[in-house]
């Protein structure tokens, strides 16, 4: 009786994966060290009016990279431990985004980006203190406008408010689908 082959190592845990969808092609690349997570730590993407890849970097779990030292710009960056957390993405045109999270790595409460350069911009986030953990804001530091969510006992965000410009409220039916949302600007 034959044996069934073993399937190769690099099957187990792909280091590098090709996908091609409607003319595009994306090759992954994911992470592979001790610690590993299955994170994708490189995008390339074709681009067919340049005949280029354009490629995306993916960091996780810490904020000193090639393009230089993020930590100052979160503060928690000492405990963001070894949780697999993306914590900063440099698009193909070179610039930085970085994802701060709070004291427990749990939840992200900041987002930077085009970091450390003069277009910056930086965004707050705050989440309810319940065990639901929903978000209640989104806030644009630089341009100060807040964006307000309220979550139904579902879970299901049925009212958002976007700094006294927008409001949107959403209904649901007892089978638990949207079956009316009413936007306004003030």
């Amino acid at each position: 009786m034959e044996q069934p082959q073993a399937a190769p190592a690099e099957l187990d845990f792909p280091k590098q994966h090709f996908r091609e969808r409607a003319g595009t092609n994306i090759s992954l690349v994911y992470d592979n060290g001790g610690l590993s997570r299955g994170n994708i730590t490189q995008e390339n993407r074709w681009d067919s009016v340049t005949n280029t890849y354009e490629t995306v970097f993916n960091s996780y779990d810490g904020y000193v990279t090639g393009q230089g030292n993020f930590s100052t710009l979160c503060a928690n960056a000492g405990s963001i431990g070894s949780f697999g957390n993306l914590t900063v993405r440099q698009n193909e045109r070179g610039f930085s985004t970085v994802f701060c999270y709070d004291a427990d790595a749990a939840r992200m409460v900041r987002r930077v980006e085009a970091a450390q350069t003069a277009d910056a911009r930086t965004f707050d986030y705050v989440y309810d203190p319940s065990l639901t953990a929903n978000l209640q804001s989104i806030t644009d530091v630089d341009h100060s406008i807040t964006r307000s969510f309220q979550w139904d006992s579902f879970g299901r965000n049925v009212w958002e408010t976007e700094g006294n410009v927008r409001t949107t409220q959403t209904t649901y039916d007892d089978a638990v689908r949207q079956i009316q949302v009413k936007s306004d600007r003030n």
